[in-house]
Order: structure tokens, then C-alpha cells, then sequence
């Protein structure tokens, strides 16, 4: 038996007209992991007509609840308000069959073999609509429990510190890193991302997404799947023997700028192209990286004391420098326009659309005598004689 589940409850709750849990719209509830709920639906529901309870649970073998003792449901925490499911993740969740009870009723029971959120909705023929119709989703935490080599730790037991992993050393050093920790009580190490970093180092700036960094081994040609087996090796070690839980950061969508996954699909990453409206940010970003190397290679006049900033005269001059610097730039550009040119574009753009497009955009009447819709971006950040503007915005025009 697992010992996970040897104090697993099963719950019981009833469910309202609406197939939700009776509780206010903050509440959220929480159960732990090898819990079992059992969902009632009194014979008199709206929703009952041949309903099944949908759920986006992993579709699993229902596994035996070892200890079974019926409870009312206690709410914990805030819950958010969800929406109707669509057909299109319908095949997604796992339908669980009623069991029928005496006097109409039904039940469903549902084990909570694995942790995670999810959210069930009753699907139940609706006799006003004529056809199948699903209920607001509600939503379940199942908190897990943690385990090491000995003992078993629920996640309110655990007390955690936060380590830099590059602090630990290689390795195969971390077991006598952590024994420190381990007598100050902490029974939970967090490490920071492991994977291979990108050119600047940081450790949430990954270039390698599948392998771990160099720094933590003594041979740089062990191949990635060496390395995950000696940090899975040395986690296992410290578990068995410190008692001690390990979490590390994954970090799968913070990408170095020399990622080679990145150089394959230019197009995941904020650019130009696709974020015009970062053209203003970029080309400030720009200024301030070329400002700063001129001032290291004392290229910046009225800082005679560059590259060094000693003193409050120092940055005072600094300061000077670069306000009139950007001043030159003319970034107000970026909040003007062409009143005449937008207009026509944008009538242009509202003729080439027909009433589906202009109903998705909630338009549903634009009169574009009176308001000036900005709807697009200047193609070149340095053409004073068009907009540069990049958001959307509506501005309205006074009548004469």
C-alpha cells in the first residue's frame, strides 16, 4: 500500500441546481492527494437528465481508497470563476457514469489519485435547449504529498530554503552543502534553474533547455543525459539520508538571446516585426547601451571624470548629458499623428471588412467623423513626416 494514501478520505457534498458547490465565490476547495469526493445530484436538478460528470483529471486507473471515512467537504482557500467548456477540449476531459441512488438521485465518485488543479462540470440534456449542455466548471486543489526515503511530508509540514544553486558547487559536492541546511531544520532545498545558461550567465536565462550547465560537473563532454542521471543520483542520496526534499526550478520559456532554439524560431521571442509597439522601447533601450559605452571609453564630453561616477557632480553630469541626449531623439514623435492620413486609413480598413470581422472587433458602430481611430504603426521609427505612434487609441475630434 502506499503510504501516501493510507490516511485517504473520501468526502461527500451535494450538489446545487447548478452543479457547483454550495459555497461563496471566493471560496476554493482543497483536498489532499488519495482523496476521494463524492458528488450528489438530487433527483429534482435541472441537471440530471442523462448527465455525466466531466472532469480533467489524467485518465488513470481509478485506484482503491484505502481508508474510507465519509465527511462534509471543508472550502480552504479563493477559487476563480470559470467559464463554460467548449467542444473543443470536450474530448479532453474524462466522463465519469453516474451511480444511481434510491428516489432519482445519483452520485459520481471521483479518486484523486495524482495532484494538481482540476475543475469538473456536469454534462446533462437540456430540455429547454433541446440538446446536450454543460455546466459552469468548479474548481479542485489536490495538494500532494512529498515523500523521501522514510517519511512522508504534506506540503504545509515542509519548511523551505531557498538556495543559489551555483553556491552549492558541483554536483556531487551538494550532499555536504545541504547538511548544513538540513541542522538548521529545513526539511525542503528550493535550487535555483540547473539547465545550461545563455551568455549572460543568469540563471533564468537559459540557452539549453535540456541539459544541465558546466558548472556543475568536473567534465564539460558528460553528455545531457549523464548529467541528469548524476543529479537524480545525488537528489536520491540526499533524500535517503538527510531526510530532505528537492525542488529546482524548470525554466522552459526564459531563452538565452544565443539559444539555437531560439536562432530556429526568431519569431517566439518579442521582436520588431512582431511587436511594433516595442519600436519606442528599443530604440531608448538602444540609446542607453551606446550611451554607456561612449562614457566608458570617455567618449561623453561634459563627464570629464568618465568612466568613473565618484561623486554627486559626477552623476549630476551624467544626468545633464543624458537629458539632452534624449531630448535630441525626438521620442515625442511617438505620440503624434497625421489626423487626415489615420482617418482615411481607417475608413479604408472598415470597408474592407464585412459584419463578422467588424462584430469579433465589437464594432458595432463607428462614425469616424467624429472619433480618429489609430490603428497602426510608422514603418520607420526615423520618418518625421509620418506617425510614429504605435498604440491604438481613439481620440475625438471637437465639432465645429
Amino acid at each position: 500500500m502506499d503510504r501516501r494514501f493510507a490516511n485517504a478520505t473520501t468526502y461527500y457534498i451535494e450538489l446545487n441546481d447548478r452543479g457547483l458547490m454550495e459555497y461563496g465565490e471566493e471560496d476554493l476547495i482543497q483536498i489532499m492527494e488519495g482523496d476521494s469526493i463524492i458528488f450528489h445530484l438530487n433527483s429534482s436538478s435541472p441537471i440530471i437528465s442523462k448527465c455525466l460528470l466531466l472532469i480533467n483529471l489524467p485518465n488513470l486507473k481509478q485506484e482503491e481508497t484505502y481508508h474510507k471515512v465519509t465527511k462534509p467537504i471543508v472550502p480552504l482557500k479563493r477559487r476563480s470563476v470559470g467559464r463554460n467548456s467548449k467542444s473543443d477540449i470536450r474530448e479532453q476531459l474524462v466522463s465519469i457514469d453516474p451511480i444511481f441512488k434510491p428516489f432519482g438521485a445519483v452520485e459520481f465518485e471521483v479518486h484523486f489519485s495524482v495532484a494538481g488543479s482540476f475543475f469538473y462540470q456536469i454534462e446533462y440534456f437540456d430540455h429547454d435547449l433541446d440538446e446536450l449542455n454543460v455546466s459552469h466548471p468548479d474548481w479542485i486543489v489536490v495538494s500532494p504529498y512529498l515523500a523521501t526515503a522514510r517519511s512522508t511530508f504534506a506540503v504545509e509540514a515542509l519548511s523551505v530554503q531557498t538556495m543559489l544553486s551555483r553556491c552549492l558547487g558541483k554536483v556531487k559536492d551538494w550532499p555536504k552543502a545541504v547538511e548544513a541546511q538540513v541542522k538548521l531544520s529545513y526539511n525542503a532545498i528550493h535550487l535555483l534553474p540547473i539547465q545550461k545558461y545563455g551568455t549572460s550567465g543568469n540563471m533564468y536565462s537559459i540557452k539549453d533547455q535540456l541539459s544541465v550547465d558546466d558548472w556543475y560537473f568536473d567534465s564539460p563532454k558528460m553528455s545531457a543525459e549523464e548529467r541528469i542521471a548524476q543529479v537524480k543520483e545525488v537528489i536520491n542520496e540526499i533524500s535517503e539520508e538527510q531526510e530532505v526534499v528537492f525542488f529546482i526550478d524548470i525554466v522552459l520559456n526564459h531563452t538565452a538571446t544565443n539559444s539555437e532554439w531560439l536562432l530556429h524560431h526568431p519569431e517566439s521571442a518579442y521582436n520588431l516585426h512582431n511587436s511594433p509597439h516595442l519600436t519606442v522601447a528599443w530604440e531608448f533601450d538602444n540609446f542607453l547601451a551606446e550611451f554607456s559605452k561612449a562614457y566608458a571609453k570617455k567618449g561623453v564630453p561634459e563627464c570629464p571624470n568618465a568612466p568613473y561616477v565618484a561623486n554627486k557632480a559626477d552623476l549630476q553630469a551624467v544626468m545633464k548629458a543624458l537629458k539632452r541626449r534624449v531630448k535630441s531623439m525626438s521620442l515625442y514623435q511617438y505620440f503624434m499623428y497625421d489626423k487626415e492620413s489615420v482617418r482615411t486609413q481607417f475608413e479604408e480598413v472598415l470597408e474592407t471588412m464585412d459584419e463578422d470581422e467588424l462584430a469579433k472587433l465589437k464594432a458595432v458602430e463607428v462614425n469616424a467623423v467624429n472619433y480618429i481611430c489609430l490603428l497602426y504603426t510608422s514603418p520607420s521609427p526615423r520618418d518625421l513626416s509620418t506617425s510614429r505612434m504605435p498604440s491604438s487609441a481613439c481620440k475625438k475630434k471637437k465639432k465645429k
